[in-house]
C-alpha cells in the first residue's frame, strides 16, 4: 500500500561558510512524501480501517518548520543560545560574526549538521520513519523530496 502527501511551506536559513546562502534568507519549500507499507497492512488497518497513516501528522511534522528560522544545531559555526523567551543564534560565515535574536517561538532548531534541501529531507524521512516505527510498522519506505526552487531539489529515502 501507498500514500503520498505534498504541501508548501515557508522557511528561512542561512548556510555558514556558503559565499551566497551564508547570508539568512528564504524559501518556499515544496515537500513530497510518499510512505509504502508492505505486509504489515492488517496490522495498521486494524487500527484505523479507513487508512495507512493519517495525513494529519505527517502535516503536523512537517509544518513545524513553516514559517520560521530553521537552525542546524549540529554545525560547528553555528552557536544557540537561549534566555526566557528569547533565542540567539551567532554564526561565522569566514566573513565576521552574525547575530540574530528572536523569540523562541520564530525559531526552530533542528539536530542537523546544516540547513541545506538535502539534510532538510533527511530530517523529515527520520521524523516520519520514527512515527511509522512507533505504530510497529517493520516492512516499509519513506522518501521525501525537498523543492527549495521550481529548479532544485533533493530527496532522501529510508526502507524497503
Amino acid at each position: 500500500m501507498k500514500i503520498t502527501w505534498e504541501k508548501t511551506f515557508d522557511a528561512a536559513h542561512f548556510l555558514p561558510g556558503h559565499p551566497k546562502c551564508g547570508r539568512l534568507h528564504g524559501h518556499t519549500y515544496h515537500v513530497f512524501v510518499e510512505i509504502v507499507v508492505q505486509g504489515d497492512e492488517d496490522l495498521w488497518l486494524e487500527r484505523h480501517p479507513h487508512y495507512l497513516m493519517d495525513y494529519a501528522e505527517i502535516k503536523e511534522i512537517v509544518m513545524e518548520l513553516d514559517h520560521r528560522l530553521l537552525v542546524a544545531e549540529d554545525h560547528e559555526k553555528i552557536r544557540c543560545g537561549k534566555a526566557s523567551d528569547r533565542c540567539r543564534i551567532v554564526w561565522d560565515d569566514n566573513k565576521g560574526d552574525h547575530l540574530i535574536e528572536l523569540p523562541q517561538d520564530d525559531i526552530v532548531i533542528l539536530p542537523i549538521t546544516d540547513t541545506s534541501a538535502e539534510c532538510l529531507s533527511q530530517y523529515l524521512v527520520e521524523r516520519i520513519r520514527i512515527e511509522l516505527q512507533a505504530a510497529e510498522f517493520t516492512s516499509f519506505s519513506v522518501r521525501v523530496k525537498l523543492k527549495e526552487t521550481p529548479n532544485t531539489s533533493a530527496e532522501a529515502f529510508y526502507g524497503i
